[in-house]
């Protein structure tokens, strides 16, 4: 299997030639390649522990980096990295693993299908029952470790003082005090809650507190705590009742956690 760093310079190469456009555009680009970078590195990590063979390991890493390569033709398309938008970006990102084989150059054949069906389901709201393994752990670690940087990627966006980024807020309504209320129930019921309900930026928020209900390993739930998301994401949601309850919530799954599912 070839190295890690090979798969690197391809998937360097490739964003580059998105690298085109207005400053909006070439940050938003950026944005996403920085995100890979990101996922990746929480992934070795988490597959330090959760995937201990080595085999199995290296995949993981691949579709971690991979995972996101539909959102560059996604963005110079559409401009928009809402999927309800434009495209599922899972679906074009295995296109485009399949119309670039040296992207998986040295891969076996099973390998192969294991990356593109990662990169293929990883954005799921939620993954289909019937999944064989090694795939459902493969898109587990990359799952949670994309959950995991679009929190970092999304608080930076939540900062009050600094100007916002349509597309990475996904033109949400800015309004402190707003919410809908079918968001904060399916969080309270430790359900993903439904993308296209979303309307409000406070909507994001509580999405982001729900997904913690939705990290499969305790190395996970580890990089939660050290990041003080929590915290964070209490701090840029107004001081309601009900938002309490569902940090409550969130922070004794956070500590009771059985670390695998």
């Amino acid at each position: 299997m070839p190295s890690l760093e090979s798969h690197k310079r391809w998937f360097d190469a490739f964003v580059d030639g998105f690298r085109h456009g207005d400053p909006d555009d070439l940050r938003n680009v950026q944005l996403k390649h920085e995100h890979s970078l990101q996922v990746l590195a929480i992934a070795e990590r988490i597959a330090a522990s959760a995937a201990p063979d080595s085999r199995l390991r290296r995949l993981c890493l691949v579709a971690a980096l991979y995972h996101d390569c539909g959102r560059f033709p996604q963005y110079v398309t559409y401009r928009t990295f809402n999927d309800t938008e434009s495209i599922n970006h899972g679906e074009l990102g295995a296109r485009v693993l399949r119309g670039h084989p040296e992207a998986l150059e040295g891969l076996d054949s099973e390998g192969r299908r294991l990356v593109i069906g990662t990169v293929f389901l990883h954005n799921r709201k939620s993954l289909p029952t019937m999944l064989p393994e090694p795939l459902r752990h493969m898109l587990r670690v990359v799952r949670d470790s994309d959950k995991l940087d679009i929190m970092r990627v999304m608080l930076e966006h939540f900062e009050p003082d600094k100007p916002k980024n349509p597309v990475a807020t996904l033109r949400l309504i800015d309004d402190p005090d707003r919410y809908t209320p079918a968001i904060l129930d399916a969080a309270m019921r430790r359900v993903t809650p439904d993308y296209g309900q979303m309307r409000w930026l406070n909507d994001f928020k509580l999405l982001l507190l729900a997904w913690s209900f939705d990290l499969s390993f305790a190395a996970s739930r580890e990089v939660f705590r050290e990041r003080g998301y929590l915290e964070q994401l209490a701090s840029v949601l107004p001081k309601r009742t009900e938002f309490e309850a569902l940090l409550r919530r969130v922070q004794a799954y956070l500590n009771n956690g059985d670390g695998s599912r």
